[in-house]
């Protein structure tokens, strides 16, 4: 089968890999739709996974005449290479993908919703009027899917609430992105003062403004501690500025560095993972986190709260809260005792519920396309439960503790 893979940008089709794959030692032929504002060295990579085509996509923006020429871009990408199924990911990949995959005629739609971006997080009436315009365009999009995956239970909730899915039986619910477990192998802490880690875009949604003051704080109180900041500006508006990020490193208490081409070395190097995010589909480089053996420092919010046993393998804190990050971080400094202690916890808790190989197969079931080879489970990787189920019933499997 011919299989479309439509998302925003070609970085997406780089962290999909292990998916694509597997799609394509299973039989199956695999395309990329992607934003022609991809990077150049992201666009090389993801090329070599999977034969990309580009349409004219504005990520941010809220041009009609922008999404109007997306649109016609991806029915002709349909039409042209007449794929049996497609899968789009991202928000306007999904309401556009779906839309143009039925005018193309194709039978196979599904969406992956992996966030909900800022417009469903903030309180101002220009938050909630662009919360309801996307809801409408998910309503109208979804309509036409097979099936939606969904990343957390509570952005499959507040699908239902809002009636944007039809039925509790269209939606499928992964426990979370996985994370490749063969990839990102346990490391042991390293000796020293703490090293505390923040991976991720410098937005303001994703706590990173939270994450700097907590830092500026605790640099004050103790010498030893470093404090790490690996993410690139981005055009989003709610993105610190590189004026802003200049600032702080300048202040002499954070280390930056904009883009890393692999985060495992940074990752062996810090001691704790902090993110603050205000929401997450499913926080992916705190996965890779947990699976290199890290404690983990985040919000008790959807997505983020799914990575964290408190006190088992790290701390939540309430979001917007600098203080609150800043006292769970000192514990680690006050008590060097549970780092190695919440570390292996993180390695079994993202054995046992994340592993990537399982996310992929019920993916690859639910798409109609045998698994293959690359879906087996990865040699070396705790035996667990798969957080893998129809939002309807569950299929032999347990999700966070339920049966």
């Amino acid at each position: 089968m011919r299989v479309a893979f439509v998302t925003n940008l070609a970085e997406e089709v780089v962290l999909r890999e292990n998916l694509l794959r597997d799609m394509m030692a299973a039989g199956h032929e695999v395309l990329a739709c992607v934003s022609h504002l991809s990077g150049k060295a992201a666009v090389a990579e993801a090329s070599a996974i999977a034969r990309c085509q580009f349409a004219r996509l504005d990520r941010t923006g809220l041009s009609p005449l922008g999404d109007m020429a997306y649109f016609i871009d991806l029915v002709r990408f349909m039409r042209r290479e007449r794929p049996d199924v497609v899968l789009n990911r991202a928000l306007k990949p999904v309401v556009y993908g779906s839309v143009a995959a039925r005018f193309a005629g194709v039978r196979g739609v599904y969406s992956l919703i992996s966030g909900l971006g800022s417009a469903f997080l903030g309180t101002h009436w220009k938050h909630q009027l662009l919360s309801r315009v996307a809801c409408a365009f998910y309503r109208a999009a979804l309509a036409g899917n097979e099936r939606v995956f969904f990343q957390n239970s509570d952005d499959l909730g507040m699908f239902l609430r809002r009636r944007i899915i039809r039925s509790p039986q269209q939606a499928v619910l992964l426990g979370g992105a996985g994370v490749d477990l063969r990839r990102f192998q346990p490391v042991s802490i390293p000796k020293g003062g703490p090293c505390f880690l923040f991976v991720g875009r410098l937005l303001r949604d994703k706590g990173v403004y939270e994450y700097v003051q907590a830092a500026r704080t605790l640099s004050i109180k103790y010498p030893g501690p470093r404090f790490v900041l690996i993410g690139a500006a981005d055009s989003n508006p709610s993105s610190a500025s590189l004026a802003e990020v200049r600032a702080w490193v300048e202040a002499g208490f954070l280390e930056w560095h904009s883009c890393v081409d692999d985060v495992r070395p940074w990752l062996a190097e810090a001691s704790v993972f902090v993110l603050p995010s205000y929401r997450e589909g499913s926080p992916r480089a705190a996965l890779e986190a947990m699976a290199m053996g890290r404690p983990i420092v985040t919000t008790a919010t959807p997505g983020c709260r799914d990575t964290v046993e408190e006190g088992g393998n790290g701390f939540l804190v309430p979001v917007g809260d600098p203080h609150a990050v800043a006292a769970a971080m000192e514990r680690f400094v006050l008590d060097p005792r549970l780092l190695e202690r919440m570390g292996r916890r993180s390695r079994e808790i993202a054995c046992a519920r994340f592993d990537i190989c399982a996310v992929n197969s019920a993916i690859l079931r639910t798409l109609g396309l045998k698994a293959g080879a690359g879906a087996r489970p990865h040699p070396g990787s705790a035996p667990g439960p798969c957080a893998v189920r129809n939002a309807g019933r569950v299929s032999g499997f347990r999700v966070n503790g339920e049966d």
